[in-house]
């Protein structure tokens, strides 16, 4: 976080002109700021093939967004699927996706306010 040096707790996709924006709420602050949507948020890689997405058909307004270099991943809350979301909170829904990851072996960059 650039404002208080906590790691991000997850993502915000929001839509912007033919795409959609992305910027990271803090874990501690829950202050936003905006981030580049190719670079992992924990390690910083910049090679998009590298990271890698995925959803759940109970979730369409989760995703979670993994790097294969340091193994970490964040959910990502998009508003243009459920523009009412509320990101620190739905980001607690993500519970499936948490599972889903933990049996990949990956992490997540910082646990949810439940420790997850």
């Amino acid at each position: 976080c650039p404002y208080c040096g906590h790691a991000p707790q997850g993502g915000v996709l929001r839509p912007l002109a033919h795409g959609r924006a992305l910027s990271l709420f803090c874990s501690l602050c829950l202050r936003e700021w905006s981030f580049r949507r190719s670079l992992c948020a924990h390690c910083g890689e910049p090679e998009e093939s590298r990271q890698s997405f995925y959803s759940a058909d109970s979730l369409p307004h989760l995703e979670l967004q993994s790097c294969d270099s340091c193994r970490r991943y964040l959910l990502l809350i998009d508003l243009s699927k459920q523009p009412a979301a509320v990101p620190d909170i739905d980001e607690l829904l993500g519970l499936p996706l948490d599972v889903w990851a933990a049996e990949k072996g990956l992490s997540k960059i910082c646990p949810n306010l439940a420790g997850i």
